[in-house]
């Protein structure tokens, strides 16, 4: 009995990954929180939407980057005029989203920003199976290489361009501090 629910978990678990990746190819958004920036279509949930609040300031995270800003000056930046964190933007607009580690005093950290700068959802574009679980039922992730990742480009409106990305996180990533 075991060996058989075993075999109808796993036979379940790839018809959901093949399905997954369908509508990945389709551009479909179809993780559970939408990043900092973005809210889900009301009237289709796998659809992206500016929230215009939140883009003005991934855009100016962006532009400080872009400036040659280091991250530490950004989120020093941010939390000094008392910017709402990522989580505090996602409760405040109805999307019930817990901190792993709750603090009484939420701030941007470099991290966050790290974060922000590397993800090309800024530019329109899905990326998808940059995980995947080691084993069927197992909760542990490992990173998939990025030549297996799926890139679909323009599925959503960007908040920035291409160039204020790339230029971004050249001057966030390479040590070029050049302006």
């Amino acid at each position: 009995k075991n060996l058989m629910n075993a075999l109808y978990s796993r036979d379940i678990s790839q018809k959901v990954t093949s399905a997954m990746n369908i509508r990945a190819a389709e551009g479909q958004y179809m993780a559970a929180f939408t990043p900092y920036g973005y809210i889900k279509d009301p009237s289709d949930k796998h659809h992206l939407i500016i929230d215009e609040v939140a883009a003005a300031v991934v855009r100016e995270i962006f532009q400080w980057a872009a400036d040659g800003v280091k991250k530490g000056d950004i989120a020093k930046r941010l939390n000094g005029r008392g910017e709402p964190t990522v989580i505090e933007h996602m409760n405040m607009v109805g999307v019930n989203k817990r901190s792993f580690r709750p603090k009484e005093k939420k701030l941007w950290s470099i991290t966050t920003i790290r974060d922000t700068l590397k993800n090309e959802v800024y530019i329109g574009t899905t990326v998808w199976n940059k995980t995947r679980r080691v084993t069927t039922g197992s909760t542990r992730c490992v990173k998939n290489p990025k030549s297996e990742w799926q890139r679909i480009e323009n599925t959503h409106e960007a908040i920035i361009s291409k160039e204020l990305f790339e230029k971004a996180n050249e001057m966030a990533f390479t040590g070029k501090k050049g302006r």
